[in-house]
């Protein structure tokens, strides 16, 4: 069985509509739905109660202690053995779940797994996984553009997924001792990948089924999120590069974070 994740933060809109989604597209009995509110602010809880009731299990936070926190807390709560953490902003079209654990009950070696992620324009989107980060990169400038499934394979095994639509056997969660809360936004979905794969699991793209994505557009131009990125940056660094990398870091993004601060 699926237990199907999804963290909502004042948006009670857009968590609606996902919520909506799933129940219209997936089929009664192969699933559970558990929403974790984090200090909603917007009448989320009202509205989402009011509208699905019973069919989801409400777990509400008096204080928004970040999303990887939230996912620990639905995780605790799952009785599924694939747990799908869900951003409040993705929308399903059709039934996904039985093809994704087809591949993954034919394959155990897979430990977390992702559906394609689309934009609104059901577009490919940018950056939905890849290669996880090297200091090579960032000394010389490379920007690491995304590695898409390619056409006609049905698997495409890459080092990470986005959280915004991952899928992982709840064993391997434990195994990788859940989603790590230091991180408060940004890189835990990177990190989750890191301690599976060192823990001997694969990470797959099913480049056959698909989801939309409505976010991630607009971080870019807010100074807040983006020093949220540069942390947990350095502490992804930090953890799992040692001590030297994750200095070296810190002194190449120095000059580009002062020049932020200064315009900003």
């Amino acid at each position: 069985m699926f237990s199907l994740i999804v963290v909502n933060h004042n948006t009670a809109e857009l968590a609606s509509q996902c919520l909506a989604s799933i129940f219209d597209h997936f089929s009664e009995g192969d699933f559970e739905v558990i929403l974790v509110d984090n200090a909603s602010t917007d009448n989320s809880v009202a509205k989402l109660t009011k509208e699905f009731g019973q069919r989801i299990k409400l777990i509400t936070q008096p204080v928004n202690n970040g999303f990887a926190s939230a996912n620990n807390l639905g995780a605790r709560e799952a009785r599924g053995e694939y747990l799908f953490f869900l951003n409040s902003d993705t929308l399903v079209k059709k039934d996904i779940l039985k093809p994704l654990k087809t591949v993954l009950n034919s394959d155990t070696t897979i430990g977390i797994m992702a559906p394609r992620l689309l934009t609104g324009e059901s577009k490919e989107q940018p950056f939905a996984h890849g290669s996880f980060p090297k200091l090579s990169n960032l000394i010389w400038g490379k920007i690491i553009g995304p590695i898409v499934a390619s056409s006609g394979r049905q698997i495409a095994e890459v080092d990470w997924v986005s959280g915004a639509a991952l899928i992982i056997r709840k064993e391997v969660l434990k195994l990788s001792g859940g989603w790590d809360e230091k991180y408060f936004m940004y890189f835990e979905d990177v990190d989750l990948c890191w301690q599976a794969k060192k823990n001997g699991y694969s990470v797959a793209v099913l480049d056959t089924v698909n989801l939309i994505h409505l976010g991630g557009r607009s971080w870019q131009y807010n100074y807040t999120k983006k020093e949220k990125y540069y942390q947990s940056q350095a502490y992804f660094f930090r953890k799992n590069y040692g001590f030297w990398p994750a200095l070296i870091l810190k002194l190449i993004r120095w000059p580009y974070k002062t020049w932020i601060w200064l315009n900003n």
